[in-house]
């Protein structure tokens, strides 16, 4: 079945933002790149890589370490350097909030599971974890590949639906650090980045010939 609709990605997040330089310029148009940092109520912080284009920011404001708060949409690029794919904020709105700052990290999110997902337990607390990679149409036939963890119930749900099911989500942009081997007795620190999902339910998809 092929699938050409556009689907919801929306991104709202509220925090520190960190690390603003220039980055790179297409068709004319400066971009720069960033790291929002979002706290959660347990204290963890979650770094959420932005990109955002010069021509909506107030030349007026210094925004380095100002709280702001962005709205976009989630994208993929591949980094050159070590050809991975790395998660990012494409942002459409950016403003420092009048009403004083409050954390906020919110994703909606539709799109179609495109791997067979992997369920797994949490190390110490043996909760179900799954790992899903999800594809979300966007416009001018492109689609990224969402990396998205789903928790308890909702993991093992996941994992009995087929290829293809297309999946409505909520959830929060989360970032981590693990341990990656790189030889026989070296590891090296590296973030991952991913979006935990805490509400989903299935989409009925039209079949059209």
């Amino acid at each position: 079945m092929e699938k050409t609709e556009i689907d919801t990605n929306e991104v709202v997040v509220a925090g520190i933002i960190t690390n603003l330089e220039y980055d790179f310029t297409c068709s004319g148009e400066r971009f720069q790149k960033g790291t929002i940092k979002v706290e959660r109520i347990s204290g963890t912080i979650d770094e959420v890589p932005v990109v955002i284009s010069e021509r909506i920011l107030d030349k007026t404001i210094d925004y380095k370490e100002k709280f702001v708060e962005i709205k976009g949409n989630l994208r993929v690029y591949k980094d050159k350097t070590n050809r991975k794919k790395l998660l990012y904020v494409f942002v459409s709105e950016v403003f420092i909030p009048e009403y004083g700052a409050w954390n906020c990290n919110e994703i909606s999110l539709t799109g179609y599971i495109c791997k067979e997902p992997y369920l797994r337990k949490t190390p110490i607390s043996e909760r179900d974890i799954a790992d899903v990679l999800i594809a979300c149409n966007y416009r001018y036939g492109k689609s990224f590949y969402i990396p998205c963890i789903f928790w308890g119930r909702n993991a093992k749900y996941v994992c009995e639906l087929p290829i293809g099911t297309k999946l409505e989500m909520k959830g929060r942009f989360q970032s981590r650090e693990y341990n990656k081997r790189i030889g026989e007795k070296e590891h090296e620190i590296r973030t991952a980045y991913e979006i935990s999902v805490k509400e989903t339910k299935e989409v009925e998809v039209d079949d059209k010939d």
